[in-house]
């Protein structure tokens, strides 16, 4: 069985740490082949998977995508950050140290977001600069699904920043396209 792709689409997903959920997404790329089936003579290129990005359930800064093949037995659905650029966006209040705000701008500079945030862990090593205590971890201070729960890494010594949004950002779901 073979399903087109479609410019818009509606998914059910379902797994850990969710219970069966709706969601409707756009089309924004495909690619080829799938990794996931195995390839054959009469098409050598194999089959095509669509990536369909969900919108208005997170933050701009998060990007929930699902990645549908076309043969329709399989998909997966990924969490990834936003390509974005991360700075301070007020001086640190001495009051309250374990509290700090962020300002994200996409690197596009479209859009800009401050988002406040809880310390949640100090003096680890930043990767960019070497600095063995200058990485420090926050919890940002947003509603979003207990699943999409992101961290933001900034380093004090270097100024560099980033969203983690976990070791793997492959969200182990069943994804079904939704019968029109």
């Amino acid at each position: 069985m073979t399903t087109e792709a479609r410019e818009y689409a509606r998914f059910t997903v379902s797994g850990l740490g969710i219970g069966e959920v709706a969601l409707e997404a756009r089309l924004t790329d495909t690619y080829r082949p799938c990794p996931k089936c195995p390839t054959n003579r009469a098409d050598p290129h194999g089959t095509t998977v669509s990536i369909y990005r969900v919108e208005g359930l997170l933050p701009w800064w998060l990007t929930l995508e699902i990645h549908w093949c076309e043969s329709a037995e399989h998909s997966d659905a990924y969490l990834r950050r936003t390509a974005a650029v991360i700075r301070p966006a007020v001086p640190e209040d001495p009051a309250a140290p374990a509290k700090r705000a962020f300002s994200i701008t996409a690197v596009s500079g479209a859009r800009r977001a401050v988002v406040k945030c809880t310390l949640s862990d100090s003096d680890c090593e930043c990767k960019a600069c070497g600095r063995p205590f200058g990485m420090e971890i926050y919890n940002a201070d947003v509603q979003v699904p207990l699943w999409a729960r992101s961290e933001i890494f900034w380093c004090g010594g270097c100024g560099h920043g980033f969203v983690f949004v976990g070791p793997r950002n492959r969200l182990y779901w069943q994804v079904h396209m939704a019968e029109e």
